[in-house]
Formats: structure tokens, sequence, C-alpha cells
């Protein structure tokens, strides 16, 4: 979310910069906003798999584990889900099967 937030805040000065103010953009501004809007996109790819190594291991090394069952993947989001026991991990799972059978 942070690269798409700003990505969306880079656009948006680029176009208040000649849409609202009728300036052209000088050289310099372009190239500042084209390094800009190219280093949000990084972000938005490389930050989510740079973040979740020491995530996982901090949370490892405090006895959490992965409930599998209860996590999932939709292209390029995913949901991980970490507890602290299998007792949890069940509870979870539970929960999950509810929501998507409606409760029946």
């Amino acid at each position: 979310m942070l690269g798409v937030g700003s990505a969306i805040a880079i656009l948006t000065l680029y176009m208040f910069y000649e849409g609202v103010l009728k300036l052209p953009l000088t050289e310099k501004v372009a190239k500042i906003l084209t390094n800009s809007l190219i280093g949000s996109f990084s972000v938005m790819f490389v930050l989510p798999h740079i973040v979740h190594y020491p995530v996982e291991s901090y949370l490892e090394g405090r006895g959490y584990n992965i409930c599998e069952q209860a996590s999932y993947q939709w292209r390029r989001y995913q949901k991980i889900v970490y507890v602290s026991n299998s007792d949890a991990c069940a509870e979870l799972i539970k929960r999950k099967k509810n929501r998507i059978t409606g409760g029946v």
C-alpha cells in the first residue's frame, strides 16, 4: 500500500502541476517525478518480501507457527496467519469454514 499511495501522490502532483497550474514540467522536475514513480513501483513489489523474512524469524523465535489452513494467497496478496498453539489454529480454521459455508 505504501508504493501505491506514493505513486498516486506523485501522479496527482504531476496532474496538478500541468493541469491546474498550466505550467510545463521542467526537465529537472520531470526527472524527479519519473524516478520517484519508478521507486514507488519498486517499493510496491519489493518491500513486502524484504519485510516478510525478519518478521517471520522474529515470530518463530517467540514460539509462533504458521497456521497453513487459515492462511491464504490470492494473486500477489498473501495473508499469513501465525498462532501460538494448535488450539488457536483449529479455532481459526473452524471460523473460516463457518464464514465460507454461512454457518451451515
